[in-house]
């Protein structure tokens, strides 16, 4: 499985240098009036990588207050958006420090991923940090992607969470479930 889940990544990352045009605002513009319904205070945003959508736009449109993670250790830690920002050695912007909110008191968190499939599971970069952060967690998992990147179905782990909703550029998805 390890092999498929690598093939996969090489895939999708080779896919998505093919898309050519940025396909985020579409995204953006599914994803509001459902965070509008679902009235939520505290979002958890992440820093892109290619091909994820680039969720800050969301900042502009709808009021609450947003967060970002940081890599600490093998965990995600969670900081205020505001917080200085520093690049990772990933690439990937993420907070200097500052004082960290209990990811429990999140109501929204906004998941990348390099593939979803139809039950809502995601492929990853393959280091497990959004595994270990969302298990336990409350809040509502939401996956943003490019409607190339949504396949039938992916190898999973026993310990992989799947998203509650898929937001892509043609719409919101909402996952099967066995």
């Amino acid at each position: 499985m390890a092999l498929r889940k690598a093939e996969l990544r090489s895939w999708a990352k080779a896919r998505g240098r093919e898309l050519g045009e940025d396909r985020s605002p579409q995204v953006i513009d599914r994803l509001v009036p459902l965070i509008e319904e679902l009235h939520p205070e505290r979002i958890l945003l992440y820093s892109p990588l290619p091909p994820e959508p680039d969720p800050s736009a969301l900042v502009e449109r709808y009021p609450a207050r947003y967060y970002l993670p940081r890599v600490v250790g093998a965990q995600l830690a969670v900081y205020p958006l505001e917080s200085p920002q520093v690049r990772h050695p990933w690439g990937f912007l993420e907070p200097a420090g500052g004082e960290a909110l209990d990811p429990q008191a999140l109501d929204v968190v906004l998941v990348p991923g390099l593939l979803f499939d139809l039950k809502g599971y995601r492929l990853g970069r393959g280091g497990g940090y959004y595994d270990r952060f969302l298990a336990g967690l409350r809040a509502l998992r939401i996956g943003l992607l490019f409607s190339p990147f949504l396949v039938p179905e992916l190898p999973r782990d026993p310990w992989d969470l799947p998203m509650q909703i898929l937001v892509s550029d043609e719409g919101i998805h909402w996952p099967e479930r066995a």
